[in-house]
């Protein structure tokens, strides 16, 4: 598994680097968001490799079909963004990244990411840790009182100790399994879909951390009907609850 997911994420991480400098073409989805020749060269990439090395999983991607009612009865899912941050993208910011999370009977149990600009991969796999760059994630210790705590959307971003550095959710939760940050609050928008927290859920698990819902409530990834929640938290663990008080407070 680590193997594969390795060398798909690389590749696909390289494909998304080199049209970045090549070029790529824009046009609008019906949700009014913006889709690149980038994300969908992505999306072919790695539905491809799935299907070759796992023709029985199920593929839920951002810039795919849902693939009801298959999913529904799947024991596997993939849910992938070729793309997240595709603005951040077409606007040349290097946060842009490439998630992947495998969903298995309710739980992810492993997942990759890659930030091809920044030349950063996190790996992780139920059991088996997670690493960013090839080093264990461990996250903090921290308790509230000393938190540093990232806030993404109204009313969290003014409430939270450190501005954001890194434009994406994402890119928060790899500073989160490193022991950078300790927590992070995200206000869900329209657009977001599993794919976006997935990859999350097994790193965070794997290094100590945790996510919930804005109630503490467990993600329900795969789900049916689909979940889709208001908030999102991530946090060490430590000040989770600390979280979804203020998450509450603030709702």
């Amino acid at each position: 598994m680590r193997s594969f997911l390795d060398e798909s994420i690389r590749e696909a991480a390289d494909l998304a680097f080199r049209m970045r400098r090549e070029g790529f073409e824009i046009t609008i989805k019906p949700d009014a968001s913006p889709v690149t020749t980038a994300d969908m060269a992505v999306h072919d990439l790695l539905v491809k490799r799935l299907r070759a090395q796992y023709p029985e999983d199920c593929i839920l991607s951002e810039e795919g079909a849902d693939p009801e009612p298959a999913r529904r009865s799947a024991r596997r899912a993939w849910l992938i963004d070729p793309i997240d941050g595709t603005k951040l993208f077409i606007e040349g910011h290097p946060d842009y990244a490439i998630l992947i999370g495998l969903w298995e009977e309710g739980e992810m149990i492993a997942s990759a990411a890659a930030w091809p600009e920044h030349g950063l991969f996190v790996f992780a796999e139920k059991g088996a840790g997670c690493v960013v760059n090839g080093h264990p994630a461990s996250v903090s210790s921290r308790t509230i009182d000393e938190a540093r705590l990232a806030g993404y959307g109204p009313p969290f971003r003014e409430r939270t100790t450190v501005r954001e550095r890194d434009v994406s959710g994402a890119r928060a939760i790899v500073r989160i399994l490193e022991g950078d940050l300790d927590g992070c609050l995200m206000a869900i928008s329209p657009t977001w879909g599993e794919h976006d927290i997935a990859f999350a859920l097994c790193a965070l698990a794997e290094a100590g951390g945790k996510v919930s819902d804005g109630v503490g409530r467990p993600l329900r990834l795969n789900a049916h009907p689909r979940v889709r929640p208001t908030t999102i938290i991530a946090s060490n663990g430590v000040i989770h609850g600390d979280l979804v008080d203020l998450a509450q407070e603030l709702d």
